[in-house]
């Protein structure tokens, strides 16, 4: 995924591998808080009671956004295969699943008690 540096060849990483990865913590942290709060915000707010679509648009930002990066060099993206998708299968849907009740307890809940 992410572009590891090492120390040395065949070293151990070195110091751009840890800030890389706090980066990463720190983005994952702020996107997931910025979303709750904005679905939170359009479910309330706005009386959009769409959690599916809502749930679709955002995970289709998201590939679109992986792609680009990944023509861009950010990253290397794996080539999509019949046989990686069937071993995916089982974890993308249960990632789905869980996105799906965490919109729908959204909509139910205060953001303090979601969190």
């Amino acid at each position: 995924m992410g572009r590891i540096v090492t120390s040395e060849k065949g070293g151990s990483p070195g110091p751009a591998f840890h800030v890389s990865g706090i980066t990463a913590a720190l983005l994952y942290g702020t996107v997931s808080s910025s979303m709750t709060f904005c679905n939170k915000a359009l479910s309330q707010e706005y009386g959009f009671n769409y959690p599916l679509f809502l749930l679709m648009i955002q995970m289709t930002t998201t590939q679109i956004g992986l792609i680009f990066m990944h023509y861009m060099g950010l990253f290397r993206y794996p080539r999509m295969t019949s046989q990686g998708l069937k071993e995916h299968l089982l974890v993308t849907c249960m990632y789905c699943l869980n996105a799906v009740l965490a919109l729908a307890s959204l909509q139910a809940t205060s953001i303090p008690t979601y969190r």
